[in-house]
C-alpha cells in the first residue's frame, strides 16, 4: 500500500490569482511575496508516526525536472514560494512534498506554480557578445556584423513566441524594417543573436552614413507592443551602423540563454552529481591462438596515467561501456536512477 504525501495545498496565506489558477492543479501567484503551502492529504498506508517526520519540499522546473530549490522541514511546517517579477510569465514550476526525499515520478502529488504580473521591458542593451557590455555609446557596427540584443523583462518568462521588430530611427515609427519571430524569454531575459544585418541594407531608402535603430517587442497573443515602465514601446535606442558592408552572409537569428558569470554552483544535488572515480578499458588480446582480457586503467581520480594504456591494433580494439568501472555514492546512483532511468548491473559499484 502506498504511503507518503498524497496531495499538497495552498494554506490561504499569500496573494494568489484565483482567476488564473486551477483548483488542485495549478496556483498562479503574485510576485515579490511569499505564498505558503502545506500537506493536504497522506496516502492511506502512511503510519501516524511517519506523518510526524520531516518532509522534503522540492521546487523544480516542470518540463526538464531540474531542481531549483529543495528544503527539508518538519511535516507540520508550511513551505513558502516567492517569485520575482522577472520570473513571472507562462513558465511553469512544479512543487511537491516528499516523505522519502525522492521525487514521485509516477503520481501527480504536487502543484504547478507560476507567477503573474504586467508584461514589461525593464532594460535593454546592444552588445558585441552575448549578454555583454552595452556598447551603444561607444561602438558603431557595420552591415554584415553580428549584433547581440539583450532585454530584461517582467511578466514574460517562458514566452516562446514574441517578435522583435527593428525600426529605423528616421522612419515613421509605424513600419518595421525587419521582424524576428519566435523569440524566447529565458530566465526573464531576451538574448537574440542577430546574424543578418546585411539583409537590412537593401531595405533602407536614402541610407545615411550612420543609421540609428531601435526595437519594439510584439506579443502576438495580445496583438500589442510591450511597454517599459514609462508606457513607451520604443526600446534599445540606439543601435548605430555605418554605411559599410563587412559581410554579405545572412544567417537566421539565434535565441541565446542569459550569460551568467562567476563560480559554478557546487551544490551536487542540483547539477548532475555523477563523478567518475576510475575508468578502466578492457580489451581482447589474441596471442598464440589464445584470447585474454587486458585491462587498462585510463583514469584514476585525476592521477597522471600517461603511457599506461597498452598498445593495441586500432582495427581490432573494442570499447565497451560496460567495461567502465564507476565508483558512485548512493545519492549519485539515486540521481541517475530518478532522472535517466539508469539500470544498474554488476559493472557499476556503489
Amino acid at each position: 500500500m502506498a504511503k507518503g504525501v498524497k496531495k499538497i495545498k495552498w494554506t490561504g496565506q499569500g496573494i494568489v490569482k484565483k482567476d488564473l489558477s486551477i483548483p488542485n492543479k495549478k496556483v498562479v501567484i503574485a510576485p515579490d511575496q511569499h505564498v505558503f503551502f502545506e500537506v493536504d492529504q497522506w496516502y492511506d498506508g502512511t503510519p501516524e508516526t511517519d506523518k510526524k517526520k520531516s518532509i522534503t519540499w522540492i521546487f523544480q522546473d516542470r518540463k526538464v525536472k531540474t531542481i531549483v530549490l529543495q528544503k527539508t522541514l518538519p511535516s507540520n511546517n508550511r513551505y513558502g514560494i516567492k517569485l520575482p517579477k522577472a520570473l513571472c510569465g507562462p513558465f511553469e514550476y512544479y512543487l511537491e512534498a516528499s516523505l522519502s526525499g525522492k521525487r514521485d515520478v509516477i503520481n501527480q502529488t504536487g502543484l504547478l506554480i507560476s507567477g503573474s504580473c504586467p508584461a514589461k521591458i525593464v532594460s535593454s542593451k546592444w552588445c558585441t557578445t552575448n549578454d555583454g557590455k552595452d556598447v551603444r555609446k561607444e561602438h558603431v557596427f557595420s552591415y554584415g556584423e553580428t549584433v547581440y540584443l539583450n532585454l530584461k523583462t517582467e511578466g514574460l518568462n517562458g514566452n516562446l513566441n514574441l517578435s522583435v521588430d527593428v525600426f529605423r530611427n528616421s522612419g515613421d515609427g509605424k513600419t518595421a524594417l525587419f521582424r524576428y519571430t519566435s523569440v524566447d524569454v529565458i530566465d526573464g531575459e531576451i538574448n537574440l543573436e542577430i546574424k543578418n544585418t546585411f539583409s537590412w541594407f537593401p531595405l533602407i531608402k536614402g541610407i545615411k552614413e550612420t543609421e540609428e535603430f531601435y526595437v519594439k517587442i510584439f506579443d502576438p497573443a495580445i496583438k500589442h507592443y510591450i511597454p517599459n515602465g514609462q508606457n513607451e514601446t520604443k526600446h534599445a535606442s540606439f543601435l548605430k551602423i555605418n554605411k559599410k558592408i563587412v559581410s554579405q552572409t545572412a544567417k537566421p537569428p539565434t535565441n541565446l540563454s542569459p550569460l551568467k558569470t562567476g563560480e559554478p554552483d557546487k551544490n551536487a544535488t542540483r547539477f548532475e552529481p555523477c563523478k567518475f572515480e576510475t575508468i578502466t578499458i578492457i580489451e581482447d588480446k589474441k596471442e598464440d591462438g589464445k584470447t585474454t582480457k587486458v585491462k587498462a586503467l585510463v583514469f584514476d581520480n585525476g592521477k597522471n596515467l600517461i603511457n599506461k594504456v597498452p598498445k593495441k591494433n586500432p582495427s581490432k580494439s573494442q570499447f565497451s561501456l560496460n567495461s567502465i568501472n564507476m565508483t558512485l555514492q548512493q545519492k549519485q546512483k539515486q540521481y541517475l536512477t530518478t532522472h535517466y532511468n539508469f539500470y544498474w548491473n554488476t559493472n557499476f559499484q556503489a
